[in-house]
């Protein structure tokens, strides 16, 4: 969904129409969706990217097609996950084969051949909505949880009670949580043991 029609839905939601609202209503949108992104590793969010070992050591992160908003994993082209430490310990390690840190928005990774897949998370591209336009991957798969979020963000700003608006809130994600997990187990075994 746009961020027009988004405001719009909010403002309607809310019988609000003046400019000091407006902008208030479009700070909470960007808030909610930094909120909702640290929330967890949503599906639709979820990007991979190759990265090929030059022997440098260190990558930027700032130059990938989609925003890093944070990492789920690293791993060879066979599947082989590498194991992450915090920066300070990597530098300690007397082996860093296998192993990977990410401090502010570098890779730290030794090898000079190969390709790695980092497996991450990203809103997507505005990182802050601003145009009328404007549209990321947190607006597109789940803006019914962001304009829930921004309408109980103003309303708790107004000081009126938001206990039902939380209810919604919290049924959305709910629910688009089981529909992941729902996709995510379609194609497994399901193993059933009787006593």
């Amino acid at each position: 969904m746009i961020f027009q029609d988004l405001l719009r839905e909010i403002e309607l939601y809310l019988h609000i129409d003046n400019e000091e609202s407006r902008y208030l209503i479009k700070s909470f949108i960007n808030e909610s969706i930094t909120d909702f992104v640290r929330l967890r590793e949503w599906e639709e969010l979820k990007k991979v990217v190759d990265i090929t070992l030059t022997g440098a050591g260190s990558y930027s992160l700032n130059s990938l097609t989609d925003p890093f908003e944070g990492e789920i994993a690293l791993l060879t082209e066979g599947g082989n996950e590498y194991h992450k430490w915090d920066y300070k310990n990597y530098l300690q390690l007397s082996s860093k084969s296998q192993q990977y840190a990410i401090s502010g928005k570098i890779l730290y990774v030794t090898g000079s051949t190969g390709t790695l897949k980092l497996n991450y998370i990203s809103r997507g591209i505005p990182l802050t909505l601003v145009l009328d336009t404007d549209e990321n991957l947190v607006t597109k798969y789940y803006a019914d949880i962001i304009k829930m979020w921004s309408v109980i963000k103003m309303l708790d700003y107004l000081g009126d009670n938001v206990k039902k608006e939380e209810e919604k809130l919290d049924l959305k994600i709910t629910s688009a949580i089981k529909k992941e997990r729902r996709i995510n187990k379609q194609g497994k075994i399901k193993m059933v043991f009787r006593g």
